[in-house]
């Protein structure tokens, strides 16, 4: 993330292209009957955000997909990195389908990822009147929701998005 230059890039996108040959990517693809050959992976270069929230959004909720009536999202303050990895802890919103009723966990948001001025990303602290706040308000929590339904609308599947 935050890349600068072509010699960071290149280096980026090596490893990218070696992860699909971990262990645990090996491993995950014989336990499910997956070919571990002509393994084949795109890497995509594109110029970064640099936000001040990040989330994913489920139009269905991932652990009950097909009785769900809610949009699930979770999200951090600054970059996603440390929500995709699972390194930082999320908000965690269920938004209504029909009544688009918000109902948030929210928790303790002390760190966040920003962009780091020799490329890369880095932890820092959050501001400590924003760590118990919510990362989103009840408002944007609804125009995810009306836009994830939209989108799975449009698809004819229930779709996962990353902002």
């Amino acid at each position: 993330l935050f890349q600068s230059g072509i010699d960071q890039i290149l280096s980026s996108i090596k490893h990218c292209w070696c992860s699909c040959f971990s262990e645990r990517v090996m491993s995950h693809r014989l336990d499910v009957g997956m070919s571990t050959k002509d393994l084949k992976m795109a890497v995509i270069v594109q110029v970064m955000v640099n936000s001040e929230v990040s989330g994913v959004a489920f139009s269905r909720h991932p652990l009950k997909p097909v009785s769900s009536d809610c949009v699930f999202i979770e999200a951090v303050y600054g970059l996603g990195e440390g929500l995709v990895s699972g390194e930082l802890e999320a908000d965690r919103y269920e938004v209504s389908r029909k009544s688009l009723e918000v109902m948030v966990e929210v928790v303790d948001k002390s760190e966040m990822f920003v962009q780091c001025d020799e490329g890369g990303v880095v932890k820092v602290k959050v501001d400590e009147e924003k760590v118990k706040e919510k990362a989103l308000s009840d408002e944007i929590a609804r125009d995810i929701t009306q836009l994830m339904m939209k989108l799975e609308d449009k698809m004819g599947t229930p779709q996962d998005f990353e902002r």
